[in-house]
Formats: C-alpha cells, sequence, structure tokens
C-alpha cells in the first residue's frame, strides 16, 4: 500500500513538472523534454524507490507478515 502511494505521488511531481516547464518553454519544448527526459527519469527514481519499499516490506518482521500455515506440509500443500 505504501509503495502504491509512493507511486501516486511520484506521478503528480512528474505532472507538475511538466505544467511548469511547459509554463517556462512554452509547449513544444516543456512538454517535450519534461514529458520524455525529466518525467522519464523522475518515473524510473520512484519506480525504483517503491520497489525498494515494496522489497523492505516483505522482509518485515511483524503483525502484518504472512505467516506459514501450521501443517500445510502433512495436507501437501
Amino acid at each position: 500500500m505504501l509503495s502504491a502511494g509512493l507511486l501516486v505521488g511520484v506521478n503528480l511531481l512528474r505532472l507538475l513538472l511538466i505544467a511548469a516547464l511547459v509554463d517556462w518553454w512554452g509547449a513544444q519544448g516543456g512538454f517535450g523534454w519534461g514529458h520524455t527526459l525529466f518525467g522519464s527519469l523522475l518515473m524510473l527514481a520512484g519506480m525504483a524507490a517503491a520497489l525498494g519499499v515494496f522489497v523492505a516490506a516483505l522482509g518485515r518482521k511483524g503483525p502484518f507478515r504472512a505467516r506459514a500455515v501450521r501443517g500445510s506440509e502433512s495436507a501437501g500443500l
């Protein structure tokens, strides 16, 4: 859930960056540079961070960690 929220936040930041660059550099240059270069780099960094958060949450010990079903070896699961 946290990693999905991180992706939504990064995407919102990307859209704001594109809007700011369109305002500064005009529609042609601002959208081109903002969408293809800066937006792509920002989303790649955001996806890497979300993956890191997700993997860290998988290895977490606590009440939300998945538990093994007792007796699953004998039941053939």
